[in-house]
């Protein structure tokens, strides 16, 4: 720690004498503002001479607020003087750079100017000068990000042409990317003996040598254990792995070293024994532990009651934002839910009304939560189903509104109004597929039900035998999870014995069976999966082929192309079929062909909200022209719902028609009133709001009404040039004109001196991760994606990170060795 507390301190030194050398470079008034500093958002202007005089003071002292002067232009008829008066100043600070200033000196400004004049350009909508911009901004980079080739899309997104924008990229010293195409085969991955045994069936022996394992003080292997006892039902292993578990972590050093004993203790809600064992860990300095907060607010209401632990989260959240407030709410563990916490403890205390407002809330950003929807029906029935008819408004294409509709409608006997909206649940979501473990089906269940009622016993019958499949699926899951293959394969064709239809069961079997070598085996099961797949998906399913590597075989892609080619021809109105289409050729690195399938996806059917979103997010990665584009963006926004917009909005590079649309932007169904704030017992002045704190998502997704500036504050153009600023953001600040010196003296001493400011920002840090994302930025700057070659990159849109001079070849050939 002495060691590593000295570091620090010479590094400090260092940074202190660099600091006094960039204020000796940089402009007089620049000096004033070296730290970066938060803007509030103010009221849209009124006239073009209010807004240019606001560009002036956030040119002369703040680091980057182009989404709030997007979102504070004036009205449209005020544009023409605006834009003349813009222009004329973005031309005098050639010649006076001090009018425009930047926390990373000198050629901040220029990046700063560059892109402001492709802003100017997208708002008179003049494509010529918007190509020559986006222009400018590549050309005149010599240095690297992080952020893989997002900044390629950009860049793309704003050419007339994109195969022509992408010659003058290569002319220009890009290289080609490499294709994205996986791997020919599926292949069985090398395993450990132990793996080996488990998946040939071979338990007894897999236990063996794991216990092995757990005699070398091996956690993973006893949580592994744990795994295989839950799966097989076997209470004395299970006994036996918690022992194991128990064992290490009194002996551990450290929070996160006893993290699975401690989750154990917590789902068995042996509260006292956790709190007993957090006493012995002292909270991480420079690091995270790993949902330590919403734990112990959690033993504390177990433990303390509702008061203190209201109390406690007062404290905790007293300098936090509403959506960060929100957001602690929601970031809980699948054994702590803090939010169904925090709800039971207002009413516990007598406060009802924050209650049902805390409920209205998270439900607004997690619709699909279950167990939200029970505990706010239970809290306030008539509340609750009036809340239930804005969510349908809010969010068309979620089920879950209908679904618990239906129930109600069952519940108080209107079984013909319950089985059309259960119906229409199906309509939305057939294969219900965001949903966990245990939850999945809910509408299958609530149909059976009505059936039932309806005297239709033999339907209702198979539609019980529908969900039976799919937890008997879902329990041939757990096998496969702990690695027992061949069980996992017999229970997955236990589960089809009851029902064959279940595309997710038949594409999970053909993958293991893969896996497992066998894919002659897997072949019609993979049929199968793709000839249901067009019927088993809806306007916004949440399948995701990349999670489970369907696409990962050559092999497998030829199955999908003929058998959705063939589907498509006998079922030529099903949009479905080129959608899916679609993502095979996205896999298959075949983008003209995925882009034609999208686009006749959204013709087939214009509100097929995933057709428009694959379609953009293919333009995006892969190009197309401009005017291609804009149609592609225009469905996008067509078929979104109001829960999605930032999304639609955050994409849209037509910005001055963006600007217009937002405009129209009608309020929000929810009516939310504002969260309730816990006021802890003795309040400290409120901390100044500081820019790393807009990394919190906006839980609410627009609960409360979006405005133009939460709509455009995800746009990618917004982020040129940009990254996100952390605590130690002044610091790197001070030495960045130092390092672009040092490197050309030594690139070797430059790296050193980068690694070692590293470690100065770890000690300066509130959380690892802000360490690591430094760690991360610093590996990808000097290693590109051919790790052979220094070159710039179009990535160069979206980072922040001080320039830098090239780096020698010689010293990358070396590294990338």
């Amino acid at each position: 720690m002495n060691k590593r507390k000295g570091i620090a301190l010479a590094i400090g030194v260092i940074a202190l004498v660099v600091w006094k050398m960039n204020q000796s470079d940089r402009p007089p008034q620049s000096r004033q503002n070296a730290n970066w500093q938060a803007r509030e958002v103010k009221e849209p202007c009124q006239t073009a001479d209010e807004w240019l005089k606001r560009w002036d003071q956030d040119m002369g002292g703040y680091h980057d607020l182009t989404h709030l002067q997007f979102a504070e232009l004036p009205p449209e008829s005020e544009w023409p003087t605006l834009l003349t008066g813009w222009q004329d100043r973005l031309d005098r600070s050639e010649q006076n750079p001090e009018t425009l200033q930047s926390n990373f000196s000198f050629r901040g400004v220029e990046r700063t100017r560059r892109k402001q004049r492709l802003f100017h350009a997208l708002l008179s909508e003049d494509q010529d000068a918007i190509e020559k911009a986006s222009r400018e901004m590549v050309k005149n980079s010599d240095w690297h990000s992080y952020g893989g080739e997002t900044g390629l899309h950009e860049f793309l997104s704003l050419q007339k042409d994109s195969k022509e924008g992408m010659r003058w990229l290569q002319d220009n010293g890009w290289s080609a990317k490499n294709s994205s195409l996986s791997p020919s085969t599926i292949s069985r991955e090398s395993r450990e003996d132990w793996e080996e045994n488990l998946a040939k069936g071979k338990t007894e022996e897999a236990l063996e040598l794991l216990w092995k394992l757990v005699v070398d003080k091996d956690a993973k292997a006893a949580a592994r254990i744990l795994k295989i006892a839950r799966a097989l039902e076997d209470n004395a292993l299970e006994q036996r792995a918690l022992s194991a578990l128990k064992e290490m972590a009194d002996r551990a050093s450290s929070y996160n070293a006893a993290l699975d004993w401690t989750t154990e203790l917590i789902k068995q809600k042996r509260w006292q024994e956790f709190r007993d064992l957090l006493h012995r860990f002292p909270r991480e300095q420079n690091g995270y532990d790993w949902g330590r907060d919403g734990r112990e607010l959690a033993a504390i209401f177990y433990l303390d009651g509702s008061k203190a632990y209201l109390e406690a989260y007062a404290e905790k959240t007293e300098r936090m934002s509403e959506s960060q407030r929100l957001y602690s709410l929601k970031s809980d563990f699948s054994e702590v839910q803090l939010s169904a916490i925090h709800i039971e403890a207002l009413a516990a205390e007598g406060r009802r009304e924050d209650a049902i407002n805390v409920a209205q809330h998270l439900l607004a950003g997690d619709i699909r939560n279950d167990d939200l929807h029970r505990q706010f029906r239970a809290l306030d029935a008539t509340a609750y189903e009036e809340f239930l008819q804005r969510l349908r408004a809010f969010d068309p294409m979620e089920e879950r509104p209908l679904i618990w509709q239906a129930q109600i409608a069952l519940e108080a006997g209107d079984t013909t109004k319950a089985r059309n909206l259960v119906e229409q649940a199906i309509a939305l979501d057939p294969a219900d597929g965001d949903q966990g473990a245990g939850s999945r089906m809910l509408a299958y269940e609530v149909l059976a039900r009505v059936l039932s009622e309806l005297g239709d016993d033999d339907k209702a019958k198979f539609f019980q035998e529908v969900v039976a499949s799919i937890r008997e699926g879902e329990k041939a899951d757990e096998f496969r999870y702990a690695g027992m293959t061949i069980e996992a394969v017999k229970r997955y064709q236990s589960a089809l014995g009851r029902f064959n239809d279940a595309y997710c069961l038949q594409s999970r079997l053909a993958l293991t069976l893969a896996r497992e070598g066998r894919f002659e085996e897997a072949v019609p099961h993979f049929e199968k999966a793709f000839e249901l797949m067009p019927m088993s998906f809806g306007p916004r399913e949440s399948h995701c082929f990349g999670c489970e590597g369907l696409f990962s075989d050559k092999r497998i892609i030829t199955i999908a192309t003929r058998i959705l080619t063939d589907f498509s021809k006998r079922h030529p109105q099903n949009a479905r079929a080129p959608y899916l289409l679609g993502l095979v050729f996205d896999s298959a690195d075949h983008p003209v062909e995925a882009a034609m399938s999208y686009r006749k996806a959204v013709e087939m059917d214009p509100a097929y909200f995933n057709a428009a979103r694959g379609w953009v997010r293919n333009l995006m990665r892969e190009g197309g022209t401009h005017e291609e584009y804009k149609i592609a963006i225009a469905a996008l926004a067509a078929s979104a719902p109001y829960a999605n917009l930032d999304e639609v909005y955050g994409k849209r590079t037509d910005l001055a028609q963006a600007w217009r649309d937002a405009g129209k932007i009608p309020p929000s169904p929810l009516k939310l009133q504002p969260f309730p704030i816990e006021v802890p017992k003795s309040p400290q002045p409120e901390k100044q709001d500081q820019g790393h704190l807009r990394i919190y998502p906006q839980y609410t997704k627009g609960a409360d009404g979006w405005s133009r500036e939460e709509l455009f504050e995800g746009n990618f153009l917004f982020k040129l040039g940009h990254w996100s600023p952390i605590r130690s953001h002044e610091h790197r600040c001070l030495i960045s004109d130092f390092c672009a010196r040092m490197v050309t003296f030594s690139p070797v001493l430059f790296i050193a001196y980068e690694w070692l400011q590293a470690l100065f920002l770890a000690w300066l840090s509130d959380t690892r991760i802000h360490h690591v994302r430094f760690l991360s930025a610093l590996q990808t700057r000097y290693c590109s994606r051919s790790c052979g070659t220094w070159t710039w990159s179009p990535q160069l849109l979206i980072s922040g990170l001080p320039q830098r001079p090239a780096t020698p070849r010689r010293f990358l050939l070396a590294r990338s060795r």
